[in-house]
Parts: structure tokens; sequence; C-alpha cells
């Protein structure tokens, strides 16, 4: 039983505690915000495809010189790459659950799904930077 009440209690998303950059008011969300988002996806998907391709040792001579500075350099990169799609992911949170007292459980259910997508627009966007 504490479980359930647990479960249904309601809860939101407090974007007063982020920085003013990720957080959303109800009057930006428009097409062009869903747009922006995908278009966000798309970028971060290009980094990480970039810091792939210099991990498999594409000739990208800049400064691999040094021992294992490729190996480096690829890893910050996609580590930018996974932050940038991160912050996209809680802007897009935002926007979808607001600032609306909602129960946990529609939250948690909408952060999952949303997550999904995003990630399947990810790793297609990636997929087909390989195969072009």
């Amino acid at each position: 039983m504490y479980i359930v009440k647990l479960l249904f209690k309601t809860a939101t998303l407090d974007q007063e505690k982020f920085p003013k950059f990720i957080r959303v008011n109800p009057g930006d969300i428009t097409l062009k915000f869903v747009f922006d988002n995908i278009r966000n996806v798309g970028i971060a998907a290009a980094l990480f495809y970039c810091g792939a391709l210099i991990f498999r040792g594409e000739p990208l001579r800049v400064f691999f010189d040094l021992a294992y500075s490729q190996v480096f350099v690829s890893l910050a990169i996609c580590l930018l790459s996974f932050v940038l799609w991160s912050l996209n992911l809680l802007q897009a949170a935002f926007a979808i659950i607001g600032q609306k007292e909602r129960p946990i459980v529609f939250i948690g259910i909408v952060l999952f799904l949303l997550q999904a997508a995003m990630g399947i627009v990810f790793f297609t966007h990636i997929d087909a930077f390989f195969d072009g």
C-alpha cells in the first residue's frame, strides 16, 4: 500500500534549480522548438562521429604525435557529445512535463520514453554518418 501511495505521489521538475540556459518557458514550446531539439541531437551525433573517427585512427593529424593522444582526444569529444545530448534531453523533459504537479509514475514513464526516442534519433544519426 505504501508503494502505491509513493508511486502516485505528485511531484514537479523544479526548473529554478537549473541554469537559465536549460529552462523552458511554456510560451517557448513551438514546432521550431521541436526541430531545434532534433537539430541539436544531430549536432551531438556528428561530434560523436568525429570522436569515433579519431579513435579509429583516421588520418586527422593535428597533434597526434604524442603517444595515445588520439585516444584521449576522441574520448573527450565523445564525452562532450554525450553531455550535449543529455542537456538536450533535460530541456525536452522540461518542455514536456513543465511545472505542473504530476504523479511520479507519469514523470518516470515520460522520461523513459523521451530518453528512448532521443537515443534512437541520436544513434540513427550516427549510423547514417557511418553508412554515408
